[in-house]
Parts: structure tokens; sequence; C-alpha cells
């Protein structure tokens, strides 16, 4: 791939992250577009969101674009939901090339990858995780044929050991303190 078809691409992934984060209400971080293996373009999109509900959105709906290029909305993860620790998600298939498409033939050999990260560490996941991250990984053709599904659990870190480690500083320094006193009296 030549650097002005990066170039290109880049321009495009930015344009369209933009515009759905207009229309969305995300807060877009930065968006990476770069090569990987082979003919794989590696596009990284973060961005900061107060609900999972924006990810409802229409802006993440697509049809296909002109000529045989599609939106890239099916790997979207959808149907997002975080509740009492527990995080699940969804790729929907619906504006994935048909079956037949010659698209399809360019998926082939290439990945869409997820990370979410949680609040407090990950006890439980169908993916890969690390601390208080999740990473899933599916092949395109997969995403374009069958609904992928994302589940992770995570146990919220607690607060009982952080206050009972504030009351042991706070005990110890008043020791000091006090021992300080006695022998400041002492002293005179």
């Amino acid at each position: 791939m030549k650097d002005a078809d990066l170039r290109e691409i880049r321009a495009a992934v930015e344009k369209r992250a933009r515009e759905i984060a207009a229309k969305t209400g995300l807060v877009l971080r930065s968006v990476e577009v770069g090569r990987g293996e082979g003919s794989l373009v590696s596009i990284e999109a973060r961005a900061d969101f107060a609900n999972v509900a924006v990810f409802a959105n229409a802006a993440f709906s697509a049809a296909p674009a002109t000529g045989a290029t599609y939106a890239w909305s099916f790997v979207t993860p959808r149907e997002i939901l975080f509740q009492d620790g527990v995080f699940s998600a969804r790729v929907l298939r619906g504006s994935a090339p048909p079956r037949g498409d010659p698209f399809r033939a360019r998926l082939k050999g290439h990945h869409a990858r997820f990370t979410v990260h949680l609040p407090g560490e990950v006890s439980h996941a169908d993916g890969a995780r690390s601390g208080s991250s999740v990473t899933w990984r599916y092949s395109l053709d997969h995403l374009c044929d069958d609904p992928a599904e994302m589940k992770a659990e995570a146990k919220a870190q607690s607060m009982t050991g952080t206050l009972l480690l504030g009351a042991l500083l706070l005990a110890g320094l008043a020791v000091m303190i006090a021992s300080l006193f006695r022998k400041g009296k002492r002293v005179r």
C-alpha cells in the first residue's frame, strides 16, 4: 500500500469519525490509521462517551456506499449495556456486504478488535482479559454472517480496603504526633 493511499484512507476515516462524533455526542480523542500485516490497514478510533446508549444512535448505521465500497458500521458494537458490573454488547451484521458481493473477498484474513476498559478488575469475560480491560477479536468474515456477542464482568474495587488503609495511616500519624509532643515536653 502506498503512503498516498494510507493518507487518503486516514482522511476518510477521520472525516467519518468526526461526523459520527458530532451526531452522537462522542468526544473524539484520536484516530490512528497505519499499516498492518500484508495489505491489512489498522484503524483505531478512541472516544469518550457519557453513556453507552450513544451506540444505539442511527449515525452508526449505514447502507452500502457508492460503488463497491461499504460503510464499516457492521463492525461497530451495538446493544451495549453496562449494569451492576456486567458489560454486554453485540455486533450486528445489518450493514455488512451480502453473500456473493465481490467486496467480501477483500475481508478474508482481516479482523476487527474491540477493547473495553471497565471500572475494577475483570473477574470473567469471554474475551482476552488483562487487569481492567477485555479485548475481543473477530474475523471480518465472521462479522458479516454471524452476530458477535461480548460479555465481561468486573468486580468493583473495594472501598473497604481503601478506607481501612486510610484509617491506619491516620492512626499512625496520630501516634507519631503524640509521641513527638510527649518528647517535646520531656526535653524542657
